[in-house]
């Protein structure tokens, strides 16, 4: 599910449309963890939901995997997984920054990843002219969730920055249209 097959990388080199050098990176994402797998899949799945949601929607979904967002400089660093903003006439745009954390994430990254976005805000690297980006948090249950509110709700009470946080589970992310409040 995840990469490619001896047989699926002979097929697709035959394809013009096909780049070589990325079909030999996907064939070797066979030997990365199990862990990185399973968060890959993850959120390509929340990728998928969300794309279906606004399929037939006045509204654009503008949606950028952590690869592609490489090349972009105002981005807090280490990057998000992924960014993606809802656009649509007359409507002013939502933009998110979503991070997903698995099972078994340690405290310490968590802590570590949501305090970057405290110091992204603070360096003022988003730029002056745009509101920063919510930022949603996909837990895998509730008692990481119920860990994360505490974390961020102390964080924004010791801060003078304005940000946004959004968290929830995986499985409630897009049942609850939160992207929408």
């Amino acid at each position: 599910m995840y990469c490619l097959t001896a047989k699926a990388g002979k097929i697709l080199k035959e394809n013009t449309k096909c780049d070589p050098v990325i079909l030999k990176r996907l064939y070797r994402e066979k030997k990365l963890s199990k862990k990185f797998q399973n968060h890959c899949l993850a959120m390509a799945d929340f990728s998928l939901q969300l794309r279906c949601l606004y399929q037939n929607s006045k509204e654009t979904l503008h949606y950028f995997t952590q690869s592609s967002l490489i090349n972009y400089s105002h981005f807090p660093k280490p990057l998000p997984d992924a960014y993606f903003a809802i656009t649509g006439q007359g409507i002013r745009p939502r933009r998110f920054f979503v991070e997903l954390f698995d099972e078994g994430t340690p405290r310490f990254a968590i802590r570590t990843k949501i305090q970057r976005y405290f110091t992204c805000c603070e360096e003022g690297s988003w730029g002056e002219n745009q509101p920063f980006p919510k930022i949603l948090i996909l837990c895998p249950n509730t008692f990481v969730q119920k860990y994360v509110e505490r974390f961020t709700q102390s964080l924004l009470e010791q801060s003078y920055e304005e940000l946004s946080f959004i968290v929830t589970t995986k499985d409630q992310a897009l049942t609850e249209n939160i992207v929408n409040n």
